[in-house]
């Protein structure tokens, strides 16, 4: 029976221990989600230990009571080794993209003390995950129809909504717009959610007639929203016919039923008045007193009086307990006339109710307006506070925060900038198109090295083994320095200051130089050891042989009747630099000359005596070319030009011939010719006789002909 006993309670310990699971009913891949574990030890375990499995390619992001999900890839553990109690674990699981349908979910495991072997996790073994929901955004029209007059301008709201966390930036542009209309936005893109003023503006040309205005909204990634706006052009309004016409807000003393009240606001006294343009004068109207502004520093709530306002104009209060609650200004504009009221803001302890995860999240707080609707809001501009010291404990980074609205239970990222910080708080501005609930939020960025100080040594001194030695300090950082920059010192050789080599000696004939230095390296441990340097050099003989070529290579271009001129007069400047030692010199020069040889040109006139010797030579050579054709046709009438003088009867001439009879030398005045050929008068052929007793007259004496006369 005792036994048997035993036994029973025994059975009845273990079936007190468990460890069950509780899912959600459905989930959506992509968006985290919490699972809860149910921890049960019984009456008897003292220690236990938890290995929770989650699917495939899902990733868990937090875990509660230390929880360890980072060691390996999938899983979560816990491990208690005394004091085993029932409790609650839980923590966060992302599922992925890819995931759908009814997922499996019953691979962890659990072991308690007194139990032989693990036993599988209990309660939710799957859990339903649905395809993300597209990201998209919408458009909307704060009126569908507006009326405008001719050279008047009226605004046009338009609201930007993002759906599912669409995050792209929108471009708002203006279709089928009228002749002589102009459209504009401001702002002309932002990412979601937004809002944006459209004015329209028309012209004494603009045509009066209706027009379907297309607004067309751009995201990034080229998804459209489109939505219309009709456009009705008026005849402009006659002010000053005491007729509240389109475009006029009064006429004259007609008010059209406003009040100061119906124009500033409930609570408002005085007397409207109206201009010469026929728009309301409020300036003798007396506005309800503001509430002023309270923060309640012990509930970390404000409550914010709201005075009544018109379209266009800007409300503003200042907050100061940026410790308690995270805003310090709220500014709203309105797109309508607001009644005097209350604006509430409350600090939130955790996510609302309904509301997905926020990761990171700082503070969340939501407003509550009694008298201001979002669609009497064109923009909000919220600016807060984030202490310094969260952020270095979470390692969130500055650059990262963001505020968030929650729309349609999806936490919308707003436009967020920063605007300063001080030695407690970092300062942010953030515009959101409405007033509801709102979460601050930033991005853990991974942990960076600063940048460390350069490392650093002592001068190198000698030991007595002569190697060097030094004090090198460096400075380390990475993850096992906590990415904090550590300093070291350490001992390290180094080389010491080596003796100056000394001079080169006189360049050797195969044209080297050497010199006794010093060295040293890791290969010299260290020491500083004597070797021998050489360096290359031009000798003497060297020089001497690269003059002699080039005086070679000057002889060869002479052979070949070039101009060497200029090359001799570089030969003629190495021949003094080889004198006077310069060797380097005289081998530049000597190699300049014999390249400026071989380069040298013809020359212009080889024959001795140059172009004048030419010119006569060519002139001779052209005359006795005459000389011969003028005989050959006989036009010439002396042959045998005999060079001697003569004289023939008293008198001299140069230029004789002689006969062909007699060989007499005959000058030319007595020469006969007949035939081309040549007599003297004895021999010269008979002609006819003369009469007689007809003497011809002697001539007078005439000088001696000239060489181009007797030609």
């Amino acid at each position: 029976m005792a036994t048997l006993f035993m036994i029973l309670v025994a059975a009845a310990a273990a079936s007190a221990q468990s460890v069950s699971r509780d899912l959600p009913d459905s989930s959506t891949a992509g968006s985290s989600f919490s699972v809860a574990l149910s921890v049960s030890p019984g009456a008897t375990a003292t220690y236990y230990a938890i290995d929770e499995i989650v699917p495939t390619g899902w990733i868990v992001t937090a875990a509660t009571a230390g929880g360890d999900f980072t060691s390996q890839t999938g899983h979560v553990k816990w491990v208690v080794v005394s004091g085993a109690a029932s409790t609650v674990y839980s923590y966060n699981v992302t599922p992925s993209l890819s995931a759908s349908g009814s997922v499996p979910y019953s691979f962890g495991i659990f072991q308690f003390e007194g139990q032989s072997d693990s036993l599988f996790i209990g309660g939710d073994s799957s859990v339903a995950v649905t395809a993300p929901p597209i990201q998209d955004f919408t458009i909307t029209l704060n009126q569908s129809s507006i009326s405008i007059p001719r050279n008047f301008s009226k605004p046009v709201t338009v609201t930007i909504t993002p759906l599912s966390g669409y995050n792209q930036v929108v471009t708002l542009t203006a279709l089928s717009v009228p002749s002589g209309t102009v459209a504009s936005f401001s702002p002309t893109s932002s990412i979601p959610a937004f809002a944006s003023t459209l004015t329209l503006a028309t012209s004494p040309s603009s045509a009066l007639a209706t027009t379907i205005i297309t607004v067309k909204a751009t995201g990034a990634d080229n998804k459209t929203q489109n939505t219309t706006l009709s456009l009705a052009v008026t005849v402009p309004p006659v002010c000053g016919n005491s007729v509240v016409e389109a475009g006029e807000s009064c006429d004259g003393t007609n008010f059209g039923g406003a009040t100061c009240a119906t124009a500033l606001g409930g609570g408002s006294t005085g007397n409207l008045s109206c201009t010469f343009s026929c728009s309301l004068d409020t300036s003798a109207c007396t506005p309800p007193p503001t509430v002023p502004v309270t923060v309640n520093v012990l509930q970390d709530s404000a409550t914010l009086g709201v005075p009544a306002a018109q379209s266009g104009q800007t409300i503003s209060w200042n907050l100061s307990q940026p410790s308690k609650l995270a805003i310090t200004l709220v500014k709203v504009v309105v797109n309508a006339t607001v009644t005097a009221g209350q604006l509430s803001i409350q600090k939130l302890i955790g996510s609302p109710a309904l509301a997905p995860d926020l990761q990171n999240a700082y503070q969340f707080f939501t407003f509550t307006p009694t008298n201001i609707q979002d669609n009497k809001i064109t923009s909000v501009i919220v600016s807060f506070a984030v202490n310094k010291t969260w952020l270095n404990q979470t390692k969130v980074s500055q650059s990262t925060v963001k505020l968030n609205r929650l729309v349609n239970s999806t936490w919308m990222p707003l436009v967020t900038s920063k605007t300063g910080e001080d030695s407690n708080f970092v300062y942010y501005d953030a515009i959101s198109p409405g007033l509801s609930v709102f979460g601050i939020n930033g991005a853990v960025t991974a942990p960076q090295c600063p940048a460390c100080p350069q490392s650093s040594s002592t001068e190198c001194t000698v030991q007595q083994d002569g190697s060097g030695i030094q004090s090198v300090t460096t400075y380390t950082c990475s993850p096992q320095t906590d990415f904090e920059c550590v300093q070291s010192t350490a001992p390290q050789s180094c080389c010491p200051t080596c003796p100056p080599p000394g001079e080169y000696g006189s360049c050797a004939p195969e044209g080297q130089r050497t010199r006794q230095a010093f060295a040293c390296s890791n290969q010299t441990e260290f020491k500083c050891v004597q070797t021998t340097e050489s360096q290359a050099c031009i000798s003497q003989e060297i020089a001497e042989a690269s003059i002699a070529m080039a005086q070679q290579a000057i002889n060869t271009a002479n052979s070949q009747n070039r101009d060497t001129t200029v090359a001799e007069g570089i030969l003629q400047q190495a021949r003094s630099a080889l004198a006077a030692g310069n060797y380097d010199q005289a081998k530049s020069l000597a190699d300049q000359a014999r390249v400026s040889s071989q380069n040298a040109p013809e020359k212009a006139f080889p024959i001795p005596g140059g172009p004048l010797v030419l010119i006569a030579i060519l002139a001779a050579v052209a005359a006795a070319i005459l000389i011969v054709v003028l005989r050959m046709k006989g036009i010439l009438i002396f042959r045998h030009k005999v060079q001697d003088h003569c004289y023939i009867g008293g008198e001299e001439t140069i230029l004789g011939f002689r006969c062909e009879v007699c060989s007499q030398r005959v000058c030319i005045r007595h020469a006969r010719t007949q035939n081309g050929r040549v007599f003297c008068e004895k021999h010269a052929p008979k002609g006819p006789e003369k009469p007689k007793g007809e003497e011809k007259p002697k001539p007078p004496p005439k000088p001696p002909p000239s060489p181009e006369e007797e030609l």
